[in-house]
């Protein structure tokens, strides 16, 4: 009897030291800064993309192991032999996390809703292939004349205003994720505001959110593809600063974690680690239109010819990164050409650095303004990873060659969203992500009106060539109107080009079947496996 007794005690006290026997250890991803909304619609930063790939799917997704475009909400599709007719069909046993059946008249509206000019998306451009979509956004068409049709239920019809090879890579996108029309009518302007104020189409489902501290989310038992999906939960900690994420790394209560350039030397030979080319640009965003010195562009020609890229490469990041000199970045392919790189095959459109032209440049801006001594610039600086030291070494860069002072403004991700936005800048850094495979993804960010022309750039010839490569079908055509694009860009100076990263991440041995990405979201863990 004493020996039973003791056997229990013992027994009871291995399940308080382990946790219980159910007990599943959560997988826990440092994502960095919360965004400023998990609408779909309304949404872009990277950190947004990243959440809702565990929480949204699209008629497609990008698959874990071969990194293609694979069915996702849709099981299958058809083009017609013009190339402008997409026929997607729905899954048979698709629902939201609240049991509702998922319907092609949920794609309908939530693309609608992002065209509609009142709901202010910023990424509405990315529905533009749309036959119509454009002019719908811009007033000049009523919605029934948009090439988006409801067969059934399952069967969504989209034409496109030309032949448009990766529109399947755009259905994978954020801003063409589902959203029901009951429910957000329901919510109103709660929507997505909290766990409980959204519809779950994807493997997970959030069950709390402590804002700008974590999200603890769990298995959407109405997932259709949910068997493959691990019952672990996953925990998604808005961490902005990386020296305090690699410390909760080290104590094993992160499973990923992403590495400054700081901290790459001392992980550089580490098996955790995972070195990621990265289809992406940094570069300092000028405001033309606010900016009574920046308009000119001799003076932002100046100032892009007294940085020194490479001095600025090799000491913020340790010479990960690489100074670039066009405005789309190596890696992002071009159909029809040898390489399939389009910067490679356009070559360098940006002036690299050359002090003595760049005081030159300015003392002609300066006359033409009319003025005899430039005005102390912004630079707003978002505070994560090392974009305080790029803020500093520019700083420096520009008073020492061309005697401009910088006040550097140091300020949250959030803050530097909602600024830039709202064109309340001199000058700010940011970086841009390939959201496709195709030039245009950085190109088209610069056009008129553009939702993220935040700078207000505005150029009659510029806006021709994104055009004619939107709607034309031969791929040389197109390839000299991207490249005319292009070379405007660095001719005008839209902006100044930085430098492309290469991004850095730890990753817990005990996680497996994940994926990093260099276009698109940063990766997927959706699918992977943890080892207990």
């Amino acid at each position: 009897m004493i020996k039973k007794i003791l056997s229990i005690v013992i027994f009871s006290f291995a399940l308080i030291s382990c946790g219980g026997s159910n007990e599943v250890i959560p997988l826990t991803i440092n994502v960095g800064s919360e965004g400023r909304t998990l609408d779909p619609q309304l949404a872009t930063d990277s950190t947004t993309t990243v959440v809702n790939t565990f929480l949204q799917e699209g008629l497609t997704r990008l698959d874990v192991n071969s990194k293609k475009i694979v069915p996702g909400l849709a099981k299958s599709w058809d083009l017609s032999k013009d190339g402008l007719v997409w026929t997607f069909y729905l899954r048979d046993n698709i629902k939201w996390s609240n049991g509702d059946e998922i319907t092609a008249n949920d794609f309908k509206y939530a693309w609608l809703r992002a065209l509609n000019p009142d709901t202010a998306s910023e990424y509405a451009y990315m529905l533009f292939p749309i036959k119509n979509a454009k002019e719908y956004n811009a007033k000049k068409v009523k919605e029934d004349e948009i090439g988006i049709k409801v067969i059934n239920d399952k069967t969504l019809e989209v034409t496109l205003n030309s032949v448009t090879p990766y529109f399947t890579s755009l259905t994978s996108f954020l801003t063409y994720l589902p959203v029901n029309e009951k429910f957000i009518k329901k919510v109103g302007s709660e929507f997505s505001l909290e766990a409980d104020k959204i519809l779950y189409s994807g493997p997970y489902k959030m069950v709390d959110w402590v804002h700008n501290a974590e999200m603890k989310l769990e298995k959407n038992e109405n997932y259709y593809d949910k068997d493959i999906i691990s019952d672990h939960k996953v925990v998604l900690k808005f961490i902005a600063d990386s020296t305090a994420a690699l410390n909760i790394f080290k104590n094993d209560e992160l499973d990923v974690v992403a590495l400054s350039s700081e901290q790459y030397e001392k992980f550089k030979d580490d098996k955790r680690l995972h070195l990621v080319e990265d289809a992406t640009i940094w570069y300092l965003g000028f405001n033309h239109m606010n900016s009574s010195v920046l308009k000119n562009r001799k003076i932002r020609k100046a100032i892009l010819q007294a940085i020194d890229k490479e001095k600025l490469v090799e000491i913020a990041t340790n010479g990960i990164s690489k100074d670039i000199y066009n405005i789309t970045p190596t890696g992002v392919g071009i159909e029809g050409f040898k390489t399939n790189d389009f910067a490679l095959e356009v070559g360098e459109t940006f002036s690299r650095f050359n002090k003595e032209e760049a005081k030159k440049l300015l003392k002609e801006g300066m006359r033409e303004l009319n003025i005899d001594k430039m005005p102390t610039l912004s630079l707003i600086v978002n505070d994560g990873g090392v974009n305080k030291k790029f803020g500093e070494i520019i700083q420096e860069d520009l008073r020492k060659n061309l005697s401009i002072d910088i006040n550097v403004e140091l300020v949250t991700f959030k803050e530097r969203l909602a600024r830039t936005n709202a064109g309340d800048f001199d000058i700010v850094l940011r970086g841009w992500n390939a959201d496709y495979k195709d030039p245009l993804t950085f190109l088209d960010l610069f056009v008129t009106n553009g939702g993220n022309n935040s700078g207000k750039y505005s150029n009659k010839e510029y806006d021709e060539s994104i055009r004619i490569a939107q709607t034309e079908k031969d791929p040389k055509k197109r390839f000299e109107a991207l490249k005319k694009a292009e070379k405007i860009a660095g001719e005008d100076v839209i902006v100044a080009i930085l430098h492309q990263p290469k991004k850095l991440y730890l990753v817990n041995p005990r996680v497996s079947n994940y994926a990093f990405y260099g276009i698109g979201v940063k990766f997927d863990f959706t699918r992977a496996k943890v080892k207990e």
